[in-house]
């Protein structure tokens, strides 16, 4: 048996850092509702007027306005909850976005998105020091059955490829694995993403959703590739059908043969997935009914193949999950993330800031 390096037990602890970076439930919006407090500023007629200048030097946002007195409780009847240090990201709503609510613009050239690659990739590697209890519950979860994967590989393989796989399950292995190709999904991104931008800039048809979809799913795959890529590097895991030891791992090193875990193709299939479903699940509940099994076919697929033992395509596909779940939650183009309240207060005035970015 060939050497156990590095052990499944570090694979594990390395996958679960990466697959902790799903957005966490406790990082939940926190509702803005403030109720205006009659008075005048600096004489306007309507009780508010552009935000004095700040004493702290800090950077002003494009548009900003004030009421007079400080801010009343909410008209919920609660208490007011702390504007600060809050910001569009902490204020980004997990629910998916109707085709109203994103902003104008070629999005292509928007800045926020290009930056978006690595600020994305932060968030996924820090992520677990956002955790609370449920967090780590769930990623604990995740990394059980990924380990626990890994001890029943063997058998597993054996299991598909001799009372499993069959002429049937080839054909179907075909149809499924185009939607994990790498060049599908980067060619029909581009694609779809230059047919909506030609028509939304034409005014033809309203596809701003349209564009947000194909570069998101373009990101997704992107960064999903990368992280997939530097774990198949560092592990050096042999493929099935090279190995019949699911524990045969060579340590960092190039090759197709030694680049099983975790697999590309789960990951991006199950990517694409997350950013077709967030974008589009809340208007047609069916879809995630449609896309996930697409993904988890993808998965099978690599297995049939015996390109893959079973914990390349789990941990493959949750990486997808956790990395098209960041980048649709913190998406630039959705009007709700271009918005940030800065509180302040000064002997005349106090109130929130709004900066909007147009």
């Amino acid at each position: 048996m060939a050497p156990r390096t590095p052990s499944a037990c570090a694979v594990v602890a390395v996958v679960a850092a990466v697959l902790s970076a799903s957005p966490a439930r406790s990082q939940a919006v926190q509702d803005w509702t403030w109720s205006p407090v009659a008075g005048r500023h600096a004489g306007t007629a309507d009780g508010l007027s552009p935000a004095p200048a700040l004493s702290d030097g800090a950077s002003r946002p494009l548009l900003s306005f004030v009421t007079v007195a400080s801010a009343s409780a909410p008209s919920n009847g609660g208490a007011p909850r702390s504007a600060e240090g809050q910001t569009a990201e902490d204020r980004t709503a997990d629910a998916t976005a109707s085709s109203d609510d994103y902003v104008d613009g070629v999005y292509i050239a928007d800045t926020d998105y290009l930056f978006g690659y690595p600020k994305n990739l932060y968030r996924l590697a820090t992520a677990p020091a956002r955790f609370d209890g449920a967090d780590w519950i769930a990623t604990g979860l995740v990394a059980a059955t990924a380990g626990a994967l890994f001890l029943l590989d063997e058998p597993l393989q054996v299991f598909w490829q001799d009372d499993i796989k069959s002429d049937t399950t080839e054909e179907g292995a075909e149809i499924f694995e185009a939607f994990g190709d790498s060049k599908n999904i980067v060619y029909g991104s581009l694609a779809a993403y230059a047919v909506a931008e030609t028509l939304d800039s034409a005014g033809m048809v309203g596809a701003r959703r349209e564009k947000s979809a194909a570069l998101l799913t373009l990101e997704s795959f992107l960064l999903t590739q990368g992280i997939v890529t530097g774990l198949k590097y560092v592990t050096g895991r042999n493929r099935p059908e090279e190995s019949d030891d699911a524990f045969d791992f060579e340590g960092p090193s190039k090759g197709d043969s030694n680049a099983s875990f975790p697999s590309g193709h789960a990951g991006s299939a199950f990517a694409v997935a997350t950013v077709w479903s967030e974008t589009y699940g809340a208007d047609n509940p069916w879809v995630p009914y449609l896309v996930y099994p697409l993904a988890a076919g993808t998965a099978f697929a690599r297995i049939d193949d015996d390109r893959h033992w079973f914990s390349d395509v789990f941990v493959g596909g949750a990486i997808g999950f956790a990395v098209g779940r960041t980048v649709t939650r913190y998406s630039p183009f959705l009007a709700r993330n271009n918005i940030t309240l800065q509180p302040f207060a000064q002997a005349n005035a106090s109130g929130l800031g709004v900066n909007v970015k147009f």
